[in-house]
């Protein structure tokens, strides 16, 4: 049984396992970077690029590719929250990249996907900032834990058209009143 200083943690996305803290030393994201200019549709052109790749094999290769290059964006947070689901027997991880402040005040347990939400297929950024008091998990450790532990979504991404990207933000905005701050959530649609 884990202790409760290990449970808190598990639970804050910041326990890792002891194979991993030695095996690499990559350089660490910076999790403010994705979500300072979060643009929904370049994440939909993103992860509809990569789900059109012929195979597993060529979609890891392209996710490999962008994490490399994204290391100071963090990039690859929202799209493997898109691209990947877990497992029928697994548990789909949040990034560790400390705690995070959501666009309503709210905590972790009612967004499953933080940093995004997808609703009607659409990725939206719920998440304003990260507080961290140590260093964020890189884009590459994050993306070989979803290659390694979840499995491929079949949900299928597509560009949308502004007309209807705004529409979807607008629903979105009606379901979840408690947003403190829409504007940040319309400028997602620019």
């Amino acid at each position: 049984m884990l202790s409760r200083r290990a449970a808190l943690l598990a639970f804050a996305g910041l326990l890792v396992s002891p194979g991993r803290l030695h095996a690499r030393r990559r350089r660490r994201a910076t999790p403010r970077g994705f979500f300072e200019d979060f643009r929904v549709s370049r994440y939909l052109q993103l992860a509809s690029e990569i789900q059109t790749l012929p195979s597993d094999h060529e979609r890891a290769k392209r996710l490999r590719a962008l994490a490399r290059e994204t290391v100071e964006t963090g990039e690859t947070f929202p799209l493997c929250r898109m691209l990947f689901e877990e497992r029928p027997e697994g548990f789909f991880r949040r990034p560790a990249l400390g705690g995070p402040v959501f666009v309503d005040g709210d905590s972790v347990g009612n967004w499953p996907l933080e940093p995004i939400a997808l609703f009607r297929n659409v990725p939206i950024l719920i998440v304003r900032s990260y507080e961290l008091g140590g260093h964020a998990e890189s884009p590459e450790d994050y993306l070989e834990y979803c290659l390694q532990a979840c499995r491929w979504r079949a949900l299928r991404f597509a560009s949308v058209d502004p007309e209807t990207l705004a529409d979807v933000v607008e629903r979105f905005l009606r379901a979840h009143p408690a947003i403190t701050d829409p504007d940040w959530i319309r400028r997602q649609a620019r």
